[in-house]
């Protein structure tokens, strides 16, 4: 970070724009290609600089349960006394897609927004350690069975009986994925589902219907990843667990 931001120092400058980064020496590792990351950043701070347009930018970390919070945040003070930012160039516009995919293709995601009249972004990656896997199904003996065929790799599995509690974990684990049963009590499959994908907080998150109804193209209609016919056999847990996480960690 501290690299990219010296090397896009001249621009900021031209800009009127200063950048500071905040205590980079004790922000976690990342599980995340270098070169990818880099220009990702890159190509933010493009987009900040003539976002912003004169005023401070700061850079800050927090890590949160297998991830870490990269947030570039523009000054209170600064927004409040500054003109409205000129249109974005061409250069500027096309930024942000180029970061949000090479964000993606690592695990991240990117959210840009404004509070109070200060520009805000927040690149979420992941960390170090076991994967969160969240299964969501009234039925509690199938989550042990999930832990049982994953016990030899490194994940953590975290069931959830019911719709407003897989909502909830959700939102609160930021799971790397979630299997979901349709047929449940109070709020089924299908209603949990749509609120995962429309929610800012879930909706990046792949979600694995799991169903004894033959339902994979309603599922993926729907905003589903992929779809597992009940009942689940190990093989085919893993085929498509490691299609959406690629390879899964062995246990130690």
């Amino acid at each position: 970070v501290e690299g990219v931001v010296e090397m896009m120092g001249p621009v900021a400058e031209r800009a009127g724009v200063r950048v500071s980064v905040t205590s980079a020496d004790a922000w976690p590792p990342v599980l995340a290609d270098r070169v990818m990351l880099r220009q990702a950043l890159i190509n933010l701070l493009t987009h900040a600089i003539h976002a912003v347009v004169r005023g401070d930018l700061t850079i800050a970390a927090t890590p949160g349960p297998g991830e870490l919070c990269l947030q570039i945040v523009e000054s209170a003070t600064a927004s409040r006394t500054l003109p409205i930012p000129a249109p974005l160039d061409g250069q500027a516009r096309v930024s942000l897609p180029v970061c949000e995919a090479l964000l993606a293709a690592q695990g991240g995601r990117l959210e840009i927004r404004r509070e109070g009249g200060c520009w805000r972004a927040s690149i979420r990656l992941p960390t170090p350690g076991p994967m969160t896997i969240l299964v969501v199904d009234d039925n509690r003996d199938l989550v042990c069975l999930v832990r049982r065929y994953l016990a030899g790799h490194d994940l953590q599995v975290v069931g959830a009986t019911g719709g407003e509690e897989a909502l909830r974990l959700a939102a609160q684990l930021q799971p790397r994925l979630i299997t979901l049963d349709v047929m449940m009590p109070s709020q089924d499959g299908w209603e949990t589902l749509q609120k995962l994908k429309t929610s800012p907080e879930t909706r990046h998150i792949p979600v694995i219907v799991c169903s004894v109804l033959h339902a994979g193209e309603l599922a993926r209609t729907m905003g589903a990843s992929d779809y597992i016919p009940k009942p689940v056999s190990q093989t085919g847990l893993l085929r498509v667990l490691r299609r959406w996480l690629g390879t899964l960690p062995p246990a130690e």
